[in-house]
């Protein structure tokens, strides 16, 4: 864990000021020597999921778009806005093998559960994204550019597979696109903002779960503004009307992590964490 500089310090304490969030601290890194079979569960569908206001420091670099597989201890990000990045979980970040840098528009990258699969966006509005499966020492982008024939503004996290899901944000709600092995992506439907209670989508930042029973994202709803979260019992099943997460609206490019105790954000140039309560 780095110690945060006294500029930022000052900085965070006023954050602190503001919001009534305690101090920043250390904590062991023997989070990640457990295995990745440890008893740690997600809630079960409808109960709450709730993290602690002590705010953590994983990473002192200005990075959004943060997201880890705890198997593969791997995480990707965007960093100074357009170098796509990559390191070990709460390691130092640098310029990903084998993907754009610095020459794609508004990247947006997002790391699959394993480690070996991400989903590249880029463009305002988006409309492409590619995938990219990693070997050593780096990543293979696939030939093909998947135009998916709507002005989609972001792409989450991808699920685990065989068939790998994504959640995208468009002007109609959030869609669901599917690819099974050895076929073309497909459209198996839109969650309705209203059916979210959701008033508006502050930024493009999704968060789907390995699982996909389970998304994050920044947000207006009806009880608040800030991060939200809401869950389903089954795949295929309509997600339920979101709640509030965290509701401090300068948190961004929230993401949980697969076993739940861990929830990312990006702010005042760093990547921080809190840890569930």
């Amino acid at each position: 864990m780095r110690l945060v500089s006294s500029v930022l310090v000052v900085l965070v304490a006023s954050c602190n000021q503001l919001y009534g969030l305690d101090a920043t601290q250390r904590i062991d890194a023997a989070y990640f020597d457990a295995p990745i079979d440890a008893p740690f569960r997600c809630p079960a569908f409808g109960q709450p999921l709730r993290f602690s206001t002590k705010f953590q420091q994983a990473v002192l670099q200005d990075c959004t778009h943060y997201s880890v597989s705890l198997r593969a201890n791997r995480a990707l990000a965007v960093c100074d806005a357009s170098q796509i990045t990559e390191g070990t979980v709460d390691g130092t970040l640098t310029p990903a093998i084998g993907l754009p840098i610095g020459t794609v528009k508004n990247p947006d990258v997002q790391l699959g559960p394993d480690g070996d699969l991400a989903v590249i966006a880029s463009g305002a509005p988006v409309r492409t994204f590619q995938l990219a499966h990693r070997t050593e020492p780096g990543w293979v982008l696939e030939p093909t550019t998947i135009d998916t024939g709507r002005p989609f503004a972001a792409i989450s996290t991808p699920t685990r597979g065989p068939s790998i899901r994504v959640i995208a944000l468009a002007t109609d709600g959030l869609h669901e696109l599917v690819l099974d092995p050895g076929q073309a992506w497909r459209d198996v439907g839109t969650h309705t903002l209203p059916s979210l209670r959701i008033i508006n989508i502050s930024n493009g930042y999704l968060n789907l779960s390995a699982d996909g029973l389970r998304l994050v994202f920044a947000a207006a709803s009806q009880d608040g503004t800030g991060l939200l979260l809401s869950d389903r019992a089954s795949i295929g099943a309509p997600f339920s009307p979101a709640r509030l997460l965290a509701p401090v609206d300068f948190l961004g490019s929230g993401f949980v992590t697969e076993d739940c105790e861990r929830l990312y954000f990006s702010s005042l140039g760093s990547v921080w964490f809190a840890p569930r309560e």
